[in-house]
């Protein structure tokens, strides 16, 4: 990319305003903004960003540069990659590419030009999908949603759609606009022959058949990944089919590294200095319906510390509510623990109707009905946990505090639970006994921590 383009997007770049969509920063002079350094760990901010002469620089790790340096490491892009990135969210126009010969223009179209066709491949596939959760095939597929109280918006939110059961139809309908190589590496696709490096190397079928198909996008809200939810539980030859099946590891996706809702979630985040974190994809977007817009899901994964330090670059306050079943409590327990090892103010709570129940209720109040209680007992809990300043735990029937609690005594199961109750949240806290170890044959959140005999 021409240098004088680059210097045009670093003088009218806002370097404060680019920094601030990746963490939180407080003014600390006529032109010094600091926050927590996102290149190390540390308690104390020592990362200082100067909006006079826009570089930043770190004197915990010494890390500094310029807007184009932070945007780069932040994001793993190339120098061209991060001015067309900084020049995009200060709004300026991008100017047309011009090579000097074909052989230039091929070479960049190599090294560059992969990524971007993987983007827009996915955004295609996304499109195919939302068409096809409106075709008649699709049927069952919209009578599920319409069971868990999915609305028309809300699919439409979050482009939920739907891959049929066919294995070419996908194929078909884009290869006459992606090359080969593009659909091998999208992660769309799959073939009973593979490389090394798990990539199809025979004929390619659809990976995603007879699913509901929910977009994971990048912070920026681009679609990188799916994840897809089968509307069976056998094949049509008996065999067990997985209740989800997820996109694999590609050039854009790495599954550790993503917290889903992330791109709808972050402005939240930051006006409520917390987040709610969940299990999956409708987890998510049933707390999404009830009008809790900063909720995230983990996607059915494990819980990483990449992600840990994703979310901590927005809020160190979460409140996480995983299934009050064993899976869920095993989860969460793994959590809590890198959140607090973070210093995270960490909460947790559970509803007696589980997170589908937010849905109906959200439905019902849409509709015009009367507001489910849980969906209230949830939404003024949070309400009242956004208005409390930093280092307070949360009151009544919303959650507990984890602060104090170390990594060992989370790992063990040593934290104060939280009791469904029926139309909203009761606290447990005196069953937290930290002498005892937790057993966890007994009923998850429930009287989890205190003597075998309580």
């Amino acid at each position: 990319m021409a240098d004088d383009f680059a210097q045009l997007v670093k003088q009218q770049a806002d370097i404060v305003r680019i920094v601030g969509d990746y963490l939180k920063l407080r003014k600390t002079g006529a032109q010094n903004y600091t926050g927590l350094c996102p290149f190390h760990k540390e308690k104390t901010g020592s990362f200082s960003v100067n909006a006079t002469h826009g570089y930043y620089y770190c004197f915990g790790c010494h890390e500094k540069g310029d807007v184009f340096n932070f945007v780069m490491k932040m994001e793993g892009l190339s120098f061209p990659e991060a001015v067309r990135a900084v020049a995009t969210k200060a709004g300026i126009a991008l100017p047309k590419r011009e090579f000097n010969t074909p052989e230039e223009a091929r070479e960049y179209g190599e090294q560059a030009g992969l990524r971007r066709q993987l983007i827009d491949a996915h955004e295609a596939a996304t499109l195919y999908f939302e068409a096809q959760l409106k075709a008649p095939e699709a049927a069952r597929a919209r009578e599920y949603l319409t069971g868990r109280a999915v609305s028309a918006e809300t699919i439409k939110t979050f482009r939920i759609g739907y891959a049929p059961d066919d294995f070419n139809a996908m194929r078909d309908a884009m290869k006459s606009h992606f090359a080969e190589e593009v659909l091998r590496a999208s992660g769309l696709f799959s073939s009973k022959e593979k490389s090394d490096d798990g990539l199809p190397t025979g004929d390619l079928y659809a990976r995603f058949r007879k699913r509901i198909t929910f977009p994971i996008a990048n912070e920026a809200g681009r679609v990188i990944a799916f994840t897809a939810r089968a509307l069976e539980t056998t094949d049509e030859k008996g065999r067990e089919v997985a209740k989800y099946l997820n996109s694999p590891e590609t050039l854009l996706y790495t599954k550790g590294n993503v917290l889903f809702n992330l791109d709808k979630a972050k402005s939240e985040m930051r006006k409520s200095d917390f987040a709610v974190l969940v299990e999956g994809q409708m987890d998510c977007i049933s707390v999404f319906m009830a009008g809790i817009r900063n909720v995230l899901a983990i996607s059915g994964t494990a819980f990483t510390e990449t992600q840990v330090r994703l979310l901590g670059r927005f809020t160190k306050r979460v409140i996480v509510n995983f299934d009050p079943d064993t899976a869920g409590a095993t989860a969460a327990e793994k959590s809590i623990a890198l959140l607090t090892e973070e210093d995270f103010d960490v909460k947790l709570v559970t509803l007696e109707d589980g997170l589908e129940g937010l849905a109906h209720d959200a439905a019902g109040e849409a509709a015009g009905g009367v507001v489910g209680a849980g969906a209230t007992a949830l939404r003024t809990g949070l309400e009242d946990e956004a208005a409390r300043g930093h280092g307070t735990a949360v009151r009544g029937s919303l959650g507990v505090d984890l602060r104090g609690q170390g990594r060992s005594q989370v790992i063990q199961g040593q934290f104060p639970l939280v009791e469904p109750v029926e139309h909203g949240l009761k606290i447990q806290a005196d069953h937290f006994q930290p002498d005892y170890q937790c057993d966890r044959h007994r009923r998850p959140y429930q009287n989890r921590c205190g003597p075998p005999d309580a």
